[in-house]
């Protein structure tokens, strides 16, 4: 875990400076400091002295234990076109500090529209551009968009900006859109977990109650257009959309869960992978029959995306259309 967070830091670095300043940094770092036993701070210096920062706030990431979470809300005023972002920060209690101080966090963003980007106007920080980098440095920020023409859904944490926990009330609906008009392929995917955890976290309740389990018809819809983009549009990354279309494993449904209701979980996810193999076996067989390939094995992006998007189409037939996926399988 510390490994991972020391990455994290660095890229967060890389995030904050980009990528010019950031070599720059570590081209002085190592010229300076090759062979040598350092630490972080060397390293910090470093970035400090060819970016001209301060990043006294900034070392709160490896000298205060502990996740931050950001508690994000937004309002839209539909007659003056402007939207309000509304950002808290905190960071749970640990023995050693009760007291957090705040972190320096950047936070990339977007708003999406029907179409997909909207641009941006926020006075002093943007001017039109698609997506920005917002510094949270205070317990609480209200950023003002101005120019908004039409209520957005924010994009918020785009390529995973900060390692932090992110809440902001979603509705499904707008899951579903972000899945398909988010040009941010981490925050796709993200979204589309969200739609699924929830739609999963329902049918978990329904099991426990004794009710009838019955799928919810927006993350039919979600897959439907998944699997239609990959058909339609060529430059589709088949990989990513292989991985949207994995529903959360019993493992991570479990870790989520304040009380692990194993046959709940278990009962749960097989009947969505029943309905959706079912509801959407048609277009699951299209795409297994479209990127079946017989060309010599090659570690390419483009076998790869093929090979993940079949398997997972196979996947869903072998629930939804036992048969036709079990002779699938055999003569794969």
């Amino acid at each position: 875990a510390q490994t991972e967070k020391g990455a994290e830091v660095v890229r967060m670095i890389h995030t904050l400076l980009g990528p010019e300043t950031f070599r720059a940094g570590s081209d002085l770092y190592f010229n300076r400091f090759d062979g040598q036993a350092v630490t972080i701070e060397d390293f910090i210096a470093c970035m400090s002295e060819v970016s001209g920062r301060d990043f006294t706030q900034f070392t709160r990431w490896y000298r205060q234990a502990g996740t931050p979470q950001l508690h994000v809300a937004g309002r839209y005023d539909a007659a003056n076109k402007t939207f309000e972002l509304d950002i808290e920060q905190s960071c749970p209690e640990t023995p050693e500090n009760k007291e957090k101080q705040p972190f320096l966090i950047p936070l990339r963003m977007g708003l999406v529209g029907q179409d997909g980007d909207l641009p941006l106007f926020v006075d002093g920080i943007t001017d039109g551009e698609p997506e920005l980098l917002l510094e949270i440095t205070e317990k609480s920020h209200t950023f003002a968009f101005r120019q908004v023409e039409e209520p957005p859904i924010p994009s918020l944490l785009r390529g995973f900006s900060a390692p932090l926990k992110l809440h902001y009330s979603y509705q499904p609906h707008e899951l579903k859109h972000l899945m398909t008009r988010d040009s941010d392929g981490f925050n796709r995917w993200e979204a589309s977990n969200r739609l699924a955890v929830g739609v999963l976290r329902s049918l978990q309740e329904n099991h426990l109650s004794r009710e009838q389990l019955v799928l919810d018809d927006m993350i039919v819809e979600a897959f439907r257009t998944l699997l239609n983009e990959t058909r339609e549009d060529i430059d589709t990354d088949k990989a990513m959309v292989a991985l949207m279309l994995n529903l959360p494993s019993e493992n991570y449904l479990a870790e989520i869960s304040e009380v692990i209701a194993v046959d709940a979980i278990h009962t749960a996810r097989q009947f969505a992978l029943r309905e959706l193999g079912s509801s959407l076996g048609d277009m699951f067989l299209n795409t297994y029959e479209a990127n079946r390939s017989v060309l010599p094995y090659q570690a390419t992006g483009l076998q790869v995306g093929q090979r993940s998007l079949k398997n997972i189409a196979l996947h869903y037939l072998m629930h939804g259309k036992a048969a036709q996926g079990l002779a699938l399988a055999k003569s794969q």
